[in-house]
């Protein structure tokens, strides 16, 4: 009997994702069985930290772990598990609390994530970047974002703006403790707002977010986790969109931003120190549109 080779899934539609059998479709067999072959043959380039048995596990149950992975989260069974935490040294002297969820969370992780990347990414039109550290399920190697290649071309944008002429301030700002500041419930009540998914999709992939905070004393740590499977990051993302509406489709600046990091370009000090005084209300003033800590520089 001739095994048959998956299929290249392709990227659901809005009205897939709005649907209330949304799950059976992220998750059917033939698009896990996918993305199980996509983490045996790519895994080694893939993963920040690659453990020596995973390849061999994945390919000898492949087509088990396929069937009751499939079963278990279409039915409502499946439920993440803790994460293990590992510190990362900062230059600033502080650490960052990197995650790494199980084998099996990594996969359902980036099946969701997958999924609703489109929709988050689609006004993405050079002037707001996000780039991805590892694959996507939905698209082939280098028809997907490589994180260090989308940051030069935030740096070449910059650098394009800054000698462009006729801006002659710089308003710099970055978010403090971005990840664990924010908030997750908005955070989810933003994606259901650009992405339309269903419910179901967005809970699942709370639950996972949650499931793999790092915990003291029983306790989760706030925000979301900074996490080795770009499920964050792109939700982090979409948690900027609000602020990036105010700014991009003013004459009077350049708006650029990566991730956290936030450059507009102002023609005068006056429109600069406006423009700071904008964004400080976007993102962490009187208005609390997302409630972060912004540190500016004019």
């Amino acid at each position: 009997m001739t095994k048959r080779k998956p299929r290249k899934p392709k990227s659901l539609t809005r009205s897939q994702l709005a649907a209330p059998d949304v799950l059976s479709r992220v998750f059917s067999k033939p698009r896990l069985r996918w993305s199980f072959k996509r983490i045996v043959r790519h895994g080694k380039d893939d993963d920040l930290v690659t453990h020596p048995l995973k390849t061999p596990i994945l390919a000898a149950f492949r087509e088990k772990l396929c069937e009751e992975l499939s079963e278990l989260i279409r039915s409502g069974r499946w439920y993440p598990a803790a994460s293990y935490l590992c510190l990362i040294y900062k230059r600033t002297g502080a650490f960052r609390e990197l995650v790494f969820p199980t084998l099996i969370d990594g996969l359902v992780g980036r099946c969701l994530i997958d999924a609703l990347e489109p929709a988050i990414t689609e006004d993405d039109d050079g002037k707001t970047f996000s780039g991805r550290s590892h694959f996507s399920n939905d698209r082939e190697p280098g028809d997907y974002d490589n994180w260090f290649k989308v940051w030069q071309d935030y740096t070449a944008a910059i650098d394009e703006i800054a000698n462009r002429g006729g801006f002659t301030y710089v308003y710099d700002a970055d978010i403090n403790d971005f990840f664990p500041s924010i908030d997750r419930t908005r955070a989810i009540a933003m994606l259901a707002q650009r992405t339309g998914a269903h419910p179901s999709l967005l809970e699942l992939l709370r639950y996972c977010l949650e499931s793999w905070l790092p915990r003291f004393h029983y306790s989760p740590m706030a925000g979301i986790p900074v996490e080795c499977n770009d499920v964050s990051r792109l939700v982090a993302h979409n948690y900027l969109k609000s602020v990036d509406a105010i700014f991009k489709e003013k004459s009077s600046c350049v708006y650029l931003r990566y991730v956290d990091d936030t450059v507009v370009f102002a023609k005068n000090r006056k429109a600069a120190v406006s423009m700071s005084r904008q964004h400080h209300l976007a993102a962490c003033g009187k208005s609390r549109r997302i409630g972060v800590d912004v540190s500016p520089l004019v």
